[in-house]
């Protein structure tokens, strides 16, 4: 026995009482070469890593936001108030609630007279056209909406892009660039 209690290599094995001795040892197998996957096996895992990120990411920035399904408009703030002006016009104040960025939102404007400054109540504050008055409507088509807008209303859907701009989108497909505006608005009745 060697120190420390353990046999020697090539001697023999100790076994239980009574039990037959098996004899030496058998000589263990000479080692493998390295375990480790090869270089050709680690380049490919690499190559398909590669690939898969790339095929994952392509096409989307992680700076612009991806679309969001429709929502319904938050409850407005208060009871929309309307004031008749001693020239026949009517006050309108902004009674819409504060939305998120970037989120659509259905939103079915009154078409029928055009767009008028208090079609869009959104965000808190009415909004006008960018390139009124060309888009406007009420000059252009004796009071109706420009072509691929729906009459006498359109359920679109209305997007906050920036702090003051917005986009609205018509049933149709139409789109409508819009800056903010006022809080309240003068209006004159259309027939």
């Amino acid at each position: 026995m060697a120190s420390g209690g353990r046999p020697r290599s090539g001697a023999p094995r100790i076994t239980p009482r009574g039990a037959p001795n098996p004899g030496p040892r058998p000589a263990r197998e000479p080692p493998r070469s390295d375990p480790r996957p090869g270089p050709v096996i680690i380049r490919s895992t690499v190559a398909l890593l590669v690939l898969a990120a790339l095929l994952l990411g392509c096409g989307s920035d992680p700076a612009s936001p991806q679309p969001a399904d429709p929502i319904a408009l938050p409850s407005p703030v208060r009871e929309a108030r309307t004031i008749p002006q001693p020239d026949g016009s009517i006050r309108i104040e902004a009674a819409s609630a504060r939305v998120s960025r970037n989120q659509p939102y259905v939103y079915p404007a009154f078409t029928h007279c055009g767009f008028t400054p208090n079609t869009f109540d959104f965000d808190g504050s009415f909004w006008t056209i960018v390139d009124a008055p060309a888009a406007f409507g009420a000059e252009l088509n004796g009071g109706n909406p420009p072509a691929g807008i729906d009459n006498p209303s359109d359920e679109g859907l209305i997007v906050l892009i920036g702090p003051d701009r917005a986009t609205w989108t018509a049933r149709q497909g139409a789109v409508v660039q819009l800056a903010r505006g006022p809080s309240e608005v003068k209006v004159f009745g259309c027939d």
